[in-house]
């Protein structure tokens, strides 16, 4: 899947579209999307009998998913106290307007035909927090599911 895509997409959100680490580097350590996890694509029936004949099922899953942490602050480097952060309120308005631009068929394009896309949690979850500087940063996982291609096959080995 392709992250400059999601993130062009979620620039649509007026609450995203003003914080800067949305363009951070590829190689940079505060990106604001990271792959997390995926499902499962297949599941796998097999078995191998006494004369060593191996054979297994490959059955794909109907719709599979992809889950990325999208980080919703980023401190600057050109000065160590110029952070660029969002309220509680923001986060929680972005996971909100994921939500209606799922209810809208509004997707990222990924390549794929996707199903739902949806914050998890619903609620914005705490990334760290800076005592001193009295600041909270906040993340939420962004869950896109889509319709698996894999095709079903068979596998078949004799020793």
């Amino acid at each position: 899947m392709s992250l400059s895509n999601i993130t062009e997409w979620l620039k649509q959100c007026p609450q995203m579209a003003n914080l800067f680490s949305i363009s951070a580097e590829g190689n940079d350590g505060d990106n604001l999307i990271t792959p997390f996890s995926s499902s499962d694509r297949a599941s796998i029936s097999e078995q191998k009998d006494i004369t060593g004949f191996y054979e297994a099922d490959i059955v794909p899953f109907v719709s599979v998913y992809e889950e990325y942490q999208i980080d919703c602050f980023r401190m600057a480097y050109s000065n160590e106290d110029n952070y660029n952060i969002m309220s509680y309120e923001d986060v929680k308005a972005v996971c909100d307007w994921i939500e209606a631009q799922n209810l809208t068929g509004n997707f990222p394009e990924i390549g794929e035909q996707i199903v739902r896309v949806e914050p998890k949690p619903f609620l914005p979850s705490v990334r760290f927090r800076d005592v001193d500087a009295n600041l909270v940063g906040y993340y939420f996982t962004l869950r896109i599911t889509y319709v698996n291609k894999m095709k079903r096959r068979g596998v078949e080995y004799e020793t």
